[in-house]
């Protein structure tokens, strides 16, 4: 799975990202992902994540379902306030799909430290169906670290679980609080070849 941060190297964007925007992300990914090798576009998942909000998310972990993988360099670790990232994942044979996972940790006065999380699903064009999964939720930091201390298991444990739900959902939304500030996770399956998986993260 090989990722970058579109706006790597540039300053902060000056406005925020719409949700809207995201496929524009996307292209400009997949220009610098040009020199990949493509065997099989149509085995390929493709994510793009768009932060519209002030929020640095922490990767977690990627994991890749089921058939043969050819994998490249990491996803970013990092997604900083008003960035958007790309992540792309290509089988050689019969792949289902990839998820991918990313954390925010805060400090609520009330509760101590909290983390959010959300990991996103999505299927292989042609081995399955159509389809994007989402997870998310908030729990104690110390909860999550114990669960998912390695995070790319957690995220594979997750992934499969999104991924035995069945079904042809081509898109999810949820909403998380973190304190007073409520987000909005909106995840789309695009059904391109290759497949893309767009996510946004709002605020509400």
């Amino acid at each position: 799975m090989a990722g970058f941060a579109t706006n790597a190297g540039s300053p902060p964007h000056s406005t925020p990202i719409r949700a809207h925007d995201i496929l524009g992300a996307f292209e400009a990914m997949r220009g610098d992902l040009g020199t990949m090798p493509h065997p099989a576009p149509a085995q390929q998942v493709e994510f793009v994540i768009a932060n519209d909000t002030e929020l640095t998310w922490h990767l977690m972990g990627d994991a890749l379902h089921a058939g043969d993988w050819l994998e490249t360099a990491l996803p970013p670790q990092v997604i900083a306030g008003f960035q958007a990232v790309g992540a792309t994942a290509e089988n050689s044979a019969g792949g289902v799909g990839a998820s991918i996972g990313f954390r925010h940790d805060f400090h609520d006065e009330s509760v101590g430290t909290l983390s959010a999380f959300f990991i996103v699903f999505g299927a292989c064009p042609k081995s399955t169906a159509d389809r994007v999964e989402l997870y998310s939720g908030v729990m104690p930091k110390r909860a999550l670290d114990g669960m998912a201390h390695d995070g790319s298991e957690f995220v594979l444990r997750i992934g499969e679980k999104l991924e035995d739900r069945g079904g042809d959902r081509r898109a999810q939304h949820q909403h998380i609080t973190l304190g007073d500030l409520d987000l909005a996770l909106t995840a789309t399956y695009s059904g391109t070849v290759p497949g893309v998986v767009e996510l946004a993260i709002t605020r509400v």
